[in-house]
């Protein structure tokens, strides 16, 4: 049944180019090479433009299919959906039966059928070359579940399908090794997307306003090695004042290249006007903002006004298109550095209260969690956990919280427990463990015990209901020393799940 999964249409979407993007036809020529490779890797740190450098070939006139990832696309579930949302797009006749497929299963994880038959439909009905395009593909290293379904549909699919892989880190594809044996991978690696002394003068020169002379040109290439996130920098230190002159800019700089970023990213925040720097840092929490969201929680009527002054102001945002703006993944966590403890928890609860309040419960539960907000996180699970076991979401909701405690030991004593689990009916399997993870938290913060390991004498399960969610109405629970659980992972016992 997937009348619970929610297709997220902006990951589909590629980002809108910025009015200040260089075209670097050198860099494009070489990503059109993917159309002679089953697979391209394209491999850089953050910050290197890779979503950027790929959105241009939308341009060239390929019909592309763009899945841009977030942490909750690891799960088998929501990534395949999202992808054949994708391909409906551009070939709508090769969906309809894995569709059907899926359907048919509802509950029951089992992705073979469903893959095999996008594959026949891809080879039956595309005629020309297309590029599949996965950004931020390194997010699925977490799921070898959803790689093998990734890596089955390259390996099965249409000769016309060109996949392009955007990740920060090697992939663990299981037939990656022989692909590459084979000659059937093209690999673009970090030193390919950095910027050359003649592509850094003519950004400043055409896209900034700002011609630099020869020398600055190769102080730039020179100390920020042409990290593409870093001469944007350098112009917005520039643009706001912050200095005169490109060697003004980097004087104060000390240390390696690293150290570039956080540096001018805080020269860029104290430059703002204070009530541009209140908006970035109280809506750092969010994933993804909308003006609407933006208002409700910050209690203002100015998201929209804010939000195109950052994307106008090139003030590291990423235009998702139908009204959503995301925060580059650096610059987020930038900002995020730079709240408090207590600031962060503060304005998570607000972000948690929004997003309930709008009737977005799925958002809502992982600020709840890292509000600390326990109890409130386990009403809302306790309200919409039978919609994420449906839906087979419950491993994204446990991907937002991966800076929770509670919400992480929990997950791992789900799989500790499943394998002494005994008489479920339907039977149990290992997605269900991701469930049984999330749903735990509503148990852990009933308990007060601080020793962890005493604290399994007790049945976790004291809620009928959230039983039968999990494992129908006849389930029968057993406490885990009567079944004779295995010790917990260490890293559960020592932090704890507590309140």
């Amino acid at each position: 049944m997937l009348s619970g999964v929610a297709v997220t249409r902006t990951r589909l979407l590629p980002p809108r180019p910025h009015r200040r993007l260089l075209v670097r036809p050198r860099l494009t020529r070489r990503l059109l090479e993917a159309l002679d490779y089953r697979l391209t890797l394209l491999q850089a740190g953050a910050g290197y433009g890779k979503s950027t450098a790929l959105a241009g070939l939308v341009e060239e006139g390929h019909p592309v299919v763009w899945y841009h990832l977030d942490t909750e696309d690891a799960d088998p579930m929501t990534f395949l959906l999202h992808l054949l949302h994708g391909f409906r797009a551009v070939c709508p006749e090769a969906v309809l039966l894995p569709l059907a497929l899926l359907e048919e299963q509802g509950g029951q994880q089992t992705w073979t059928a469903p893959v095999d038959a996008l594959a026949d439909g891809l080879t039956e009905h595309l005629s020309a070359p297309h590029l599949l395009v996965i950004d931020d593909a390194h997010l699925l290293n977490q799921s070898l579940e959803t790689l093998t379904i990734l890596d089955r549909l390259i390996g099965r699919a249409s000769d016309c399908l060109h996949t392009i892989l955007s990740t920060r880190y090697p992939l663990r594809l299981p037939t990656l090794v022989a692909w590459r044996a084979r000659g059937e991978v093209l690999e673009i690696r970090q030193d390919e997307l950095a910027f050359t002394p003649e592509e850094i003068e003519a950004l400043f020169a055409h896209q900034y306003g700002l011609p630099l002379s020869p020398a600055e040109v190769a102080l730039l290439a020179e100390r920020t090695e042409g990290w593409p996130i870093a001469l944007q920098l350098v112009w917005q230190t520039l643009h706001s004042r912050g200095a005169s002159t490109v060697p003004e800019a980097l004087k104060r700089i000390a240390g390696p290249t690293e150290s570039l970023f956080p540096y001018l990213a805080q020269e860029v925040l104290r430059q703002q006007p204070p009530p541009v720097r209140d908006f970035l840092l109280t809506t750092a929490v969010l994933r993804e903002m909308t003006p609407a969201r933006c208002d409700h929680l910050r209690g203002t009527d100015d998201g929209a006004r804010v939000l195109e002054y950052l994307i106008e102001n090139g003030l590291f945002v990423v235009d998702l298109g139908e009204g959503q703006v995301r925060y580059h993944h650096l610059f987020r966590e930038f900002l995020y550095q730079q709240l408090s403890p207590e600031e962060a928890r503060q304005a998570h609860r607000r972000a948690a209260r929004c997003f309930a309040e709008r009737g977005e419960l799925p958002e809502a539960v992982p600020h709840f969690l890292a509000a600390q907000e326990f109890e409130d996180a386990a009403t809302l699970l306790d309200r919409i956990g039978r919609d994420l076991v449906q839906a087979g979401l419950t491993a994204g909701v446990a991907a937002q919280g991966d800076r929770v405690g509670p919400l992480r030991d929990a997950h791992l004593f789900g799989h500790e427990v499943i394998e002494g689990f005994e008489g479920s009916n339907p039977p149990f399997d290992r997605g269900r463990a991701h469930s049984l993870g999330i749903l735990l938290v509503h148990e852990a913060v009933h308990v007060l015990d601080s020793d962890f390991r005493q604290r399994a004498r007790v049945p976790l399960f004291k809620h009928s209901q959230i039983a039968g969610i999990m494992f129908g109405s006849r389930a029968v629970w057993k406490s885990p020393f009567q079944i004779g659980l295995k010790p917990l992972n260490p890293i559960g016992v020592r932090q704890g799940i507590h309140c």
